[in-house]
């Protein structure tokens, strides 16, 4: 499965290098948005490396490629999920990175905060995009398919944000929506329905790339 996603980064050298100019641009102007900058930075830079490799697979046919080596078609599938939120924890762990070097060192320069609203909102908006996404690309392919994954894109992009940081702000709503409970609890409480959720576009995934033919 290493290998699968190793081969998802030497594909695209190119994207990688785009991928890293934009965490450059959104750890220092997504500030302003709070924990949300977090989620829609990192939900932007996962989106750009997964789905970038799926469109240079399909657009010159390395998926046929692949279904002709010994390699089962359900690893394939499970290795994009692993991807996703492999590239998830690096944009993470290099946020957090620059964030406490920026603080440890008291740099004055603004860069995006590194909370557990922004990183819980993180996984959970790439979770959604994911389970969302993927049953559509592994049955038509990322090329017919792109007009649908980027406007979902969008909309996780702009309304996760927002969202989380609207939540961040507006403490009363918390209590309105779940009494009593904090913002990381609900959080921990949404994390259970989006990960069935992920399970389910797995098992939807498997079932119709196992189907799908190639020529």
């Amino acid at each position: 499965m290493f290998k699968l996603i190793w081969k998802d980064i030497v594909i695209q050298k190119r994207m990688v290098l785009i991928a890293l100019a934009f965490f450059i641009f959104f750890v220092f102007s997504f500030h302003s948005l709070g924990p949300g900058g977090l989620t829609a930075g990192v939900l932007a830079l996962s989106y750009i490396i997964t789905f970038g490799a799926s469109a240079i697979e399909d657009k010159y046919g390395v998926e046929i490629l692949l279904n002709s080596f010994p390699i089962k078609r359900s690893m394939i599938v499970l290795s994009r999920y692993v991807a996703m939120f492999f590239y998830t924890v690096i944009n993470l762990l290099a946020s957090f990175l620059v964030y406490y070097i920026v603080k440890t060192l008291e740099l004055h320069v603004e860069v995006v905060p590194f909370t557990v609203e922004g990183v819980m909102g993180s996984i959970i908006a790439v979770a959604l995009l994911s389970s969302i996404n993927f049953p559509i690309i592994f049955k038509y392919g990322y090329v017919k398919s792109r007009f649908v994954s980027i406007a979902f894109y969008f909309l996780f992009f702009f309304g996760g944000g927002n969202l989380v940081s609207y939540l961040k702000d507006h403490q009363w709503l918390e209590k309105w929506i779940v009494a009593g409970m904090s913002s990381n609890e609900i959080y921990l409480l949404l994390m259970v329905p989006t990960m069935v959720l992920m399970i389910i576009s797995i098992f939807i995934s498997l079932i119709i790339y196992k189907k799908r033919e190639f020529s």
